[in-house]
């Protein structure tokens, strides 16, 4: 962690606490996915990705919760503008999805 790398370094507080929370967050998205909570998975899943927003495994969860939810409408939308995203330029695991997205809507 940064705090063991620069301890004197104020600014590891910050990341520390933020750090902290996405693990508690993405406690609940597991917790929530377990009991076929969807809707609160997504919720939590969007409060993540708006602190990590490169990080591919809680997107592919958010298209694998609306593909649960039968939202294959949301399900393009989102995968489309994941497509475009600068943090996933071939990324290849978001392309997979976006064709599974692509095939479930016929």
């Amino acid at each position: 962690m940064a705090k063991e790398l620069e301890p004197s370094d104020d600014s590891n507080d910050k990341d520390l606490k933020m750090l902290e929370e996405v693990i508690k967050k993405n406690t609940i998205v597991q917790n929530s996915l377990l009991a076929e909570e969807y809707f609160s998975a997504i919720k939590y899943l969007n409060f993540i990705m708006s602190d990590c927003p490169a990080s591919v495994k809680h997107c592919i969860m958010k298209i694998e919760c609306l593909v649960k939810l039968a939202d294959i409408d949301e399900a393009l939308k989102y995968t489309a503008t994941l497509i475009k995203n600068p943090y996933f330029p071939n990324e290849t695991k978001i392309i997979e999805w976006r064709g599974r997205v692509l095939l479930y809507a016929g």
